[in-house]
């Protein structure tokens, strides 16, 4: 009786490292896909702020510049729009602000981009990819490698 309560013991300490790196692995997936967001005031950065959702962020503001190569978006006397899929948002206005995407979420852009542009939908790149005898994640792969030859060369 002892051994078989050992035995169920050890199985749920067991089971709880593996529930627990798994959550730790998810959580490390979802900041690499987060957006950061400077706040400064007189060119010092007065508050940061990190986007999960990037595709809910809208800039408006004067001297509205994106720089593609660094992934990065600046802008002056800015409004920034935080928005959901509730219809909801929150409005900040900030003197300057700087908006810090991640390279994954750069990357799943540029995949996006070059979907429409080149091939119209996702099913044509797919069909396109299985007569080269290539997967999606390799497509998605190559990519990649091109945003970060871009990046080391900046």
């Amino acid at each position: 009786m002892k051994g078989n309560m050992r035995k169920i013991c050890l199985i749920g300490i067991v089971a709880i490292a593996i529930a627990t790196a798994f959550a730790v692995l998810a959580a490390d997936k979802k900041s690499a896909d987060q957006t950061l967001v400077r706040l400064k005031v007189g060119g010092k950065i007065v508050a940061e702020l990190r986007v999960l959702d990037a595709g809910a962020l809208s800039v408006t503001g004067e001297q509205v510049n994106h720089v593609v190569e660094r992934s990065t978006t600046t802008a002056k006397e800015a409004t920034i729009q935080f928005g959901g899929a509730s219809g909801k948002s929150i409005t900040v206005k900030a003197e300057e602000v700087e908006i810090v995407r991640s390279k994954e979420s750069m990357i799943d852009d540029l995949v996006s981009q070059r979907i429409s542009s080149e091939y119209g939908d996702r099913a044509a790149l797919v069909r396109m990819l299985q007569a080269k005898g290539m997967t999606f994640e390799a497509f998605r792969q190559q990519v990649k490698q091109e945003v970060e030859a871009n990046l080391s060369r900046h």
